[in-house]
């Protein structure tokens, strides 16, 4: 990565005495924002209580790259190639173009999947706020997806690649409840079983009640929203978490959960961090019994780290030097 001091030399000499005081505040607010977000998130592992359940996330995350890593890290993008497996034993192959916000602190990470079909490019998208957008961009225009069942199938599977790529960096929020279960062997290995639960899912919320009357007639049912539940399995020897179960309550079945679930594989270090490289999305239950039929497939192929630190650096240059150029956004030279 290139340093603040290496991109401060390159982009700004020479500086006159205001634009070198502005670079000064520049590098001081990263500073603080980089201290801050180290001090929340240090206090939030200091609420964890249970000694194992502590010593399971913060092994995890070390394993990862470490705190101060992903704090630093603006987004993870790159292509893959994803495998719809049909009922008849069919499959497809599709390209694709992910891009992960992580949203280690209070927002959920945000995913942006980019499909490309036939008919044009078809885009899932999760933003940092939680809401799902389904659109085909056909001819520059955007045909948005309305079917509820098709929007709350896309959001579960955006929910668990958001949390398989990023671990347990992105389960220390205040919203969310976590509990060590236990040490539990998975796949012939002994696993470290952690419990997650709190909202994940974007749902209204209605308050809980009975049926009542009114003037027009029986008032309809309220229906009161349960929290999900995320269960993750990390590997007590590599400390990288190898499955995560997702509990849900079914959006026109109330009374009913449904499950899903990923298994992670093909770890690799991306930049400072470590990322898996392959998702295997599969159907199960309510005793967490994982399928060995697969529901969608994920193969990344190069994925990257975008850093906050550089990105804020070069914006917050355009500001104090609208003279000056970074050396990415110089047009390229015109050949005879």
């Amino acid at each position: 990565m290139m340093s603040l001091k290496h991109t401060f030399r390159s982009l700004c000499s020479p500086l006159c005495p205001l634009q070198a005081t502005g670079w000064l505040v520049v590098l001081m607010l990263l500073a603080i924002g980089c201290e801050n977000n180290q001090q929340i998130m240090q206090q939030r592992l200091g609420k964890l209580g249970d000694p194992r359940l502590d010593a399971a996330v913060r092994r995890n995350i070390k394993a990862l790259g470490g705190l101060e890593a992903w704090l630093d890290i603006d987004r993870i993008e790159g292509k893959a190639v994803a495998t719809t497996f049909e009922l008849d034993g069919g499959k497809s192959l599709i390209e694709q173009t992910h891009t992960i916000l992580p949203g280690i602190q209070d927002n959920p990470s945000a995913v942006t999947v980019n499909s490309e079909e036939p008919s044009g490019t078809f885009t899932e998208e999760r933003n940092p706020k939680g809401k799902v957008s389904l659109w085909r961009s056909v001819g520059g225009e955007r045909i948005y997806e309305t079917a509820p069942e098709v929007l709350f199938g896309s959001e579960l599977k955006l929910l668990l690649e958001g949390r398989a790529l990023t671990g347990c960096t992105s389960i220390l929020k205040d919203n969310l409840d976590l509990n060590y279960i236990g040490l539990e062997r998975k796949g012939g290995r002994l696993n470290h079983k952690i419990e997650v639960t709190g909202r994940l899912l974007k749902r209204k919320e209605k308050s809980s009640g009975l049926l009542g009357t009114s003037l027009f007639g029986p008032k309809t049912p309220r229906v009161r929203i349960l929290d999900d539940m995320l269960i993750y399995w990390i590997n007590a020897k590599t400390m990288l978490i190898e499955r995560i179960w997702l509990r849900y309550q079914k959006p026109y079945k109330p009374n009913e959960f449904g499950y899903m679930a990923v298994n992670l594989a093909d770890f690799k270090t991306v930049g400072s961090v470590t990322l898996p490289q392959r998702l295997e999305f599969v159907p199960s239950d309510e005793y967490q019994h994982f399928s060995q039929k697969n529901l969608f497939l994920v193969e990344f192929q190069n994925l990257e780290v975008v850093n906050r630190t550089k990105n804020d650096s070069l914006n917050i240059l355009k500001n104090i030097l609208p003279g000056k150029k970074s050396p990415a956004e110089k047009p390229a030279s015109k050949t005879e």
